[in-house]
């Protein structure tokens, strides 16, 4: 059933991929939405109708709502009576494959002041930890009384639109449930439920939702590789694999829709690298747990571009990697029995504070 929409004045920092599809799809929901950036030309191409991505749906969805979505560069025209501030922009790797957090950072710095707030969401991926750490930040800068809230993203390119508006789930994490009820409201209209936990659930919910994506992709690559050395059909096999209920039909196809094709098998490979590999930092100054390195570049990659024979080296080998990597046939499987060992991949969770 359909929830009246209360229409509020929403603050979205980041233009880029996830800042305009969450801007526009928030706008198309009836909220009244400002989005900055602070790249000049990008905004000065949103306002004269142009969008800088392509991805399905999202500029006829922004012309459809330009009375409710304004683009700026301005700090104080984006703050200007906005009730809950967004936090979309990208945490790219450095050269160690830590997660860029700076962007982040910027952004609540500039909150510093803006205490008609009522909440900071962060949607931008980050490891797990971060949000206690935003939490403290807000608190220093006399902002107690603000509520903060991870609404982390799920949505696949060439689809995000229909993902933000009729997701699978939509995951809000917040230790008040006041702000959690609101974050909640503002997706009133949303075709999904909405899951509400603690911060470093949702937080972990990304983590885990990538790595598995990433674990899938490298497994059904390969069985196509096994299927290719025994004579199998890797289609066939995928589908007698999704009749099992315990799986479900959309556990192989969502990996064999990569798999079919070395093309796709290679474009599988660079979204898992992007979104586990490159977005979780393994080493920090800050002291932590980490896991193995990510699954992706092992298995998946070999699939595209050559063999996997060897690469499970960075992993610790497991009773079971070792007893398959001793058949000929079964070795190129290794990777993908020692990346079990490897759970979240390279998730770091930042100490408590």
């Amino acid at each position: 059933m359909q929830r009246e929409v209360q229409q509020r004045k929403i603050a979205v920092f980041g233009a880029g991929y996830i800042g305009l599809v969450t801007g526009a799809c928030l706008a198309q929901l009836g909220h009244e939405v400002v989005v900055r950036d602070i790249q000049p030309e990008r905004v000065r191409l949103l306002r004269s109708g142009e969008v800088p991505i392509h991805e399905p749906g999202l500029g006829d969805l922004i012309a459809r709502n330009k009375e409710r979505l304004v683009f700026t560069t301005g700090l104080e025209e984006t703050l200007a009576g906005a009730e809950v501030a967004y936090v979309c922009v990208d945490t790219p790797p450095s050269a160690a494959g830590d997660a860029d957090l700076s962007r982040v950072w910027s952004v609540v710095d500039s909150l510093a002041g803006a205490g008609h707030l009522r909440a900071v969401v962060v949607k931008s991926t980050v490891p797990v930890g971060t949000g206690a750490r935003v939490r403290a930040a807000l608190d220093r800068a006399g902002l107690g009384h603000v509520g903060y809230a991870s609404n982390p993203e799920f949505t696949a390119e060439g689809r995000a639109v229909e993902d933000f508006l009729a997701p699978d789930r939509v995951v809000i994490g917040s230790s008040d449930a006041e702000t959690a009820r609101l974050i909640g409201e503002l997706h009133a209209g949303v075709d999904g439920p909405v899951v509400v936990m603690d911060v470093e659930s949702a937080e972990m919910s990304k983590m885990a939702a990538n790595a598995l994506l990433a674990t899938k992709i490298s497994f059904i690559n390969e069985i196509a590789t096994l299927c290719e050395l025994t004579g199998g059909d890797v289609e066939m096999v995928a589908k007698a694999v999704g009749m099992d209920h315990r799986l479900g039909p959309r556990v192989p196809r969502a990996c064999f829709s990569l798999a079919i094709t070395r093309r796709f098998c290679a474009a599988g490979s660079a979204v898992a690298d992007q979104r586990v590999q490159g977005r979780s930092p393994s080493t920090s100054p800050l002291r932590g747990a980490t896991t193995s390195r990510a699954v992706s570049s092992t298995s998946s990659t070999g699939r595209a571009g050559g063999a996997v024979q060897g690469r499970s080296r960075s992993f610790p080998p497991s009773a079971a990697a070792a007893g398959l990597a001793s058949s000929r046939t079964f070795s190129r499987i290794a990777p993908v029995a020692a990346a079990r060992n490897a759970l979240l991949l390279r998730i770091w969770i930042f100490p408590p504070r």
